[in-house]
């Protein structure tokens, strides 16, 4: 494993990046859990997978801090994908970028993501709008780290 990662780093494809990246998966359903894990991992990014808020923080004190929540609406209990990003945000005292992704017809996840500036997306969701989605997030993370006149440039 070790003579991998010169490899990785050296490579010269631009989603090389992806495998340094961490992304959270939140979903009760543990064969969407499970699809979604795949898609991410196969697109090159590290994942934690967890089936409920409690057991993302414990997964979360064992991993590296996320750059990215990709969380269900509906979570056990009472529970609700914009309580469990509060909750990974406060315990990790970062306002971490989440997508929200639903299969309620209502407005009610909509005014919740409002308050904690998530996005959404309506379930079913294609690979390739999740995709497009969660690269378009993360660019912006990484030129939002870079300094003013180089927000062009591909970190």
């Amino acid at each position: 494993m070790i003579g991998f990662v010169p490899m990785l780093i050296l490579s010269r494809n631009p989603d090389v990046r992806t495998a340094m990246t961490t992304v959270l998966l939140i979903d009760d359903d543990p064969l969407i859990l499970m699809a979604l894990e795949w898609l991410m991992v196969e697109w090159g990014f590290h994942v934690v997978a967890a089936g409920s808020q409690e057991e993302a923080s414990e997964k979360l004190g064992q991993s590296y801090p996320p750059a990215l929540m990709v969380v269900d609406w509906r979570l056990p209990g009472s529970r609700t994908g914009a309580d469990a990003i509060a909750c990974i945000r406060s315990l990790l005292q970062q306002n971490i970028p989440a997508i929200i992704v639903t299969g309620e017809l209502s407005n009610r996840p909509m005014r919740s993501v409002e308050d904690c500036g998530c996005l959404v997306l309506q379930k079913p969701v294609s690979p390739a709008i999740l995709k497009a989605v969660v690269d378009d997030v993360l660019s912006g993370i990484r030129k939002a780290d870079l300094p003013p006149g180089n927000q062009g440039a591909v970190v």
